[in-house]
C-alpha cells in the first residue's frame, strides 16, 4: 500500500479532513492534497512524521497499515 493509499485509509477510518491535517502540521492545502493524492509518493521523514502523528497514529501503527 502506498503512502497516499494508507493516508486515504487513516483519514477515512478517523474521520479526519485535509483541512485538520492542513491546521495540525503547518503545510500547505495544496501539499497535503497532493500527499493524499499520491502526487509526492516518497515525502520527507519529518512530514510524513507530522503527519501520521496529525492522524493520532503512532509510527508504527501507519506502517502497520501500509503493509496490510
Amino acid at each position: 500500500m502506498t503512502f497516499a493509499e494508507a493516508l486515504r485509509l487513516a483519514m477515512k477510518e478517523r474521520g479526519i479532513k485535509q483541512v485538520h491535517i492542513v491546521k495540525a502540521t503547518g503545510l500547505s492545502d495544496a501539499y497535503v492534497s497532493m500527499l493524499v493524492n499520491g502526487k509526492v509518493e516518497d515525502p520527507k521523514f519529518s512530514t510524513a512524521e507530522a503527519v501520521i502523528h496529525a492522524l493520532g497514529m503512532s509510527l508504527d501503527e501507519f506502517s502497520a497499515l501500509r503493509k496490510s
